[in-house]
């Protein structure tokens, strides 16, 4: 990918040529959470964010002479932000006695 020479294919239809200026991808991920439990109730939130960027891609394109051409290259972002909650109620504690199925 770093590599600025450029290779041909064997059927001369395709060329790859290396970015030497090519950026690293960086990351940053941010979490907050929150959990609460009394007795038999669990309830849990949490909100995130996380950021992308310099992401790595192959920009690829086709030529006049029908040659198609590849170039590793910094092509994207993304931004994401998440919420979630998690919730364990419980409604009725005690003793079921449910027959599914009987045995003569």
């Amino acid at each position: 990918m770093l590599i600025p020479f450029t290779y041909y294919s064997n059927d001369s239809l395709s060329v790859s040529t290396g970015n030497p200026y090519l950026k690293p991808e960086k990351f940053l991920n941010i979490e907050l959470n929150y959990s609460y439990k009394k007795r038999y109730n669990f309830i849990s939130a949490s909100v995130s964010y996380n950021k992308n960027s310099d992401l790595h891609g192959i920009n690829t394109y086709i030529d006049n002479n029908n040659i198609m051409h590849e170039k590793y290259d910094n092509i994207s972002y993304s931004d994401i932000y998440r919420a979630y909650i998690y919730t364990n109620l419980v409604i009725f504690r005690g003793k079921l006695d449910y027959q599914f199925w009987d045995f003569y």
